[in-house]
């Protein structure tokens, strides 16, 4: 989130954001709206009255853990369209679990969201995390976001035992 946003962007994030995106909030020194839990009309106000060319982001999570509830992801969609903010849907508790193939819940219902984040320590069950996103927005992160870039490659130990689990009875290289 610190790499997207600056002190003249506007972060929009759900009440029951959990911590880790509320502190990527804070680190990001935007001015931060939170909105009501699930309720759209109030993130839809918030974009209203962002003025000036600074970048707004709308960020939810695709599943919240706590209740297992989700947001309308389509709605938010429409809204961040209409007015020219950009979706970040956090899927760690939907990755493996929901949609095609466990693709998480923006592919579930159809949405392509503008960066899909995920530690893949929850759902997925093992460690790190990823950052899906335009082939445009990529070496932006790549450059920016040093504390994901930093922090979410698997350990050696782990891919030494993962090579193994896959050569097991045949050669590899």
């Amino acid at each position: 989130i610190p790499a997207l946003a600056d002190a003249s962007s506007l972060i929009v994030s759900d009440a029951l954001n959990h911590a880790s995106i509320v502190d990527g909030c804070r680190l990001a020194r935007a001015r931060v709206v939170v909105t009501p839990h699930l309720e759209v009309e109030p993130i839809e106000a918030a974009l209203r009255h962002h003025t000036g060319s600074a970048p707004a982001w709308v960020v939810v999570e695709g599943l919240f853990s706590m209740d297992g509830d989700c947001p309308d992801l389509r709605e938010l969609r429409a809204v961040c369209d209409r007015y020219g903010a950009g979706l970040v849907v956090d899927e760690a508790h939907s990755l493996g679990v929901l949609g095609p193939g466990g693709a998480g819940r923006a592919a579930a219902q159809g949405v392509k969201a503008d960066v899909v984040v995920a530690g893949l320590g929850k759902a997925v069950g093992d460690q790190g995390g990823l950052i899906a996103c335009s082939a445009y927005l990529r070496p932006w992160l790549w450059n920016r976001a040093r504390s994901f870039v930093f922090t979410t490659a698997p350990s050696p130990l782990l891919c030494r035992v993962r090579l193994e689990e896959r050569c097991v009875g045949k050669e590899c290289r």
